[in-house]
């Protein structure tokens, strides 16, 4: 391993600070709007669950890709694990708050397939190891998802003309998140970096064009 690799995988884990701290602000996001009986709509209100499936989807493809690297890749396995509890809690919450269909089917996906894939890495990463390029080929498959999970997410937002129980904060923290993430990516070289790059990469179009319409709305909430 190079020491550009080091360099930005401590970078990255440094950094995850701030992702966590994203992630409990949009979890805190949804307690603060629970407990404000003055609220006419859910504390969820706004929340697109696909899109928040698609972040897990990310988290959980640089999971897997981390397991599955034949030199296990600590930087991600572990950064992205905390990620992913920190997101249980919240589609447990939206769950709470809603109580469908889809927020339980959210609930449940995320819960096995994390759950499932954590044991199978614990008992016989060997076959992780092996099935790389299907990992890969998922990493894909989660970045068109979050693609698409974002623009639904960018869809409400315009719909409703308000941000809801959506945490401005966090999206503005993920943008370093996506930018270091892309540099760590480039480090692993270009067989193993690849899929890291191009979900990060896209990503971070996407949730400038989010932020550019959370921008909009509050230019013309001051107006009114």
């Amino acid at each position: 391993m190079t020491n550009q690799y080091h360099f930005w995988g401590v970078a990255i884990s440094l950094l995850f600070v701030l992702t966590a701290y994203a992630l409990f602000d949009q979890l805190n996001a949804i307690y603060k709007r629970k407990k404000d009986t003055s609220l006419n709509d859910r504390a969820s209100d706004v929340i697109s669950l696909n899109r928040a499936l698609g972040s897990y989807a990310g988290f959980f493809a640089n999971f897997l890709l981390g397991l599955s690297y034949q030199n296990f890749d600590y930087y991600l396995v572990v950064t992205r694990a905390v990620a992913i509890v920190f997101l249980l809690v919240t589609f447990f919450e939206i769950l709470i708050d809603r109580k469908d269909k889809g927020s339980y089917f959210v609930f449940i996906l995320a819960l096995v397939s994390f759950t499932s894939f954590s044991l199978l890495a614990f008992f016989n990463r060997e076959f992780l190891v092996g099935s790389l390029s299907y990992v890969k080929a998922y990493a894909v498959f989660a970045t068109l998802f979050l693609c698409q999970g974002y623009v639904h997410q960018i869809h409400l937002v315009r719909k409703h003309q308000k941000i809801g129980g959506l945490s401005v904060l966090s999206f503005q923290l993920y943008l370093v998140k996506e930018i270091s993430m892309i540099a760590f990516g480039l480090t692993l070289g270009f067989s193993n970096g690849w899929p890291i790059v191009l979900m990060h990469g896209t990503i971070l179009c996407f949730l400038s064009l989010l932020l550019w319409n959370f921008r909009q709305i509050r230019k013309k909430s001051n107006v009114g």
